[in-house]
């Protein structure tokens, strides 16, 4: 058994990948409050691949893998797209595009973050992370 991998969508205006709306409003949250004093945040990469044999390509350029598995990478299925600490209390902070919502797992590890006394939420815009980090104007 053998697995054909495609790559992503490129931007050929640019020649390189289309910057996702929600990478682009995490990057904002990072640089709005990772500067402060009693904050520290890191985007949480999460992602799943295929790994196995490389066999080579196919005439369209997709990559050929055999004996393929799948393996997932990150801190945990559903763990929020920025993670840190604000205070000594754990922050986790799930960027979504208005509209949309978190996944189940999303939802649950939020939960259980504030349940554990830390500081979760989703953040939607950066009025939505001012809301969960409180706003870096007021201190």
């Amino acid at each position: 058994m053998y697995l054909v991998c495609r790559g992503g969508k490129l931007d050929s205006q640019r020649g390189g990948r289309v910057a996702n709306p929600e990478t682009i409003l995490q990057n904002k949250i990072l640089a709005r409050h990772g500067a402060r004093p009693n904050v520290r945040l890191w985007r949480n990469e999460t992602a799943g691949a295929w790994v196995g044999k490389y066999l080579g390509r196919t005439p369209d350029g997709n990559v050929l893998i055999g004996s393929a598995s799948h393996i997932n990478a990150g801190l945990a299925v559903g763990s929020a797209d920025i993670i840190g600490i604000k205070d000594g209390r754990f922050v986790a902070i799930e960027v979504k595009m208005p509209g949309k919502n978190p996944t189940k797992q999303q939802k649950a590890f939020i939960d259980t973050v504030s349940a554990m006394g830390g500081i979760a939420g989703v953040a939607r815009s950066i009025a939505d992370s001012d809301r969960i980090l409180g706003d870096p104007k007021g201190e």
